[in-house]
């Protein structure tokens, strides 16, 4: 992101979408586990593209 986010707006977005990420300063990372599966990898950039979109 070029300018910060609002963190609380932000978090509520991605629990109402079923997704616990954490939003910070002007980043918003992921750290899933190497083993993911497809889904739960798929919902969880799908929720950041739809934030940011």
């Amino acid at each position: 992101m070029r300018e910060p986010v609002n963190v609380a707006q932000l978090q509520r977005e991605f629990v109402e979408r079923g997704v616990w990420l954490r939003p910070f300063g002007t980043l918003i990372y992921l750290i899933p586990p190497y083993i993911i599966e497809a889904e739960p990898l798929s919902r969880l950039t799908s929720a950041v593209v739809a934030a940011v979109c």
